[in-house]
């Protein structure tokens, strides 16, 4: 049964099918001698790009992985740094902005009405 793959690599993979078994019908079928020589040499600069894309992808992995290390470490010395700010100019201090960090809001206070309204059904 023929290959049916439509990624790249496997259509690289039929051209070695192909080469490696058309070979054999050449003395039958002496005008695909060329063709076939075509296909081998395009075979090779295939597994050639087929391989250093393998070896890129590794490398985007490797690189990857380090970048996420060096982006903890560095959010950590963030934070150390931004808990520093906060206690020399408060947490609710605007100043906080310009570090990028957000202070926290001020709390708002309830409206006396309110603070009067809750005592009385704490009494009663």
């Amino acid at each position: 049964m023929a290959a049916k793959g439509f990624a790249l690599s496997d259509k690289v993979n039929r051209w070695d099918v192909l080469v490696t078994n058309g070979r054999e019908h050449v003395p039958e079928l002496p005008h695909i001698a060329e063709d076939l020589d075509q296909l081998e040499l395009k075979f090779g600069a295939a597994r050639v790009l087929i391989s250093r894309g393998d070896d890129l992808r590794a490398q985007a992995r490797e690189n990857t992985k380090k970048l996420r290390e060096l982006i903890e470490e560095g959010e950590e010395i963030r934070a150390r740094v931004g808990l520093n700010l906060k206690a020399k100019f408060g947490i609710f201090n605007e100043k906080l902005v310009k570090f990028g960090f957000q202070p926290r809001r001020e709390p708002r206070s309830r409206p006396e009405t309110e603070v009067g309204a809750d005592a009385g059904k704490a009494e009663g």
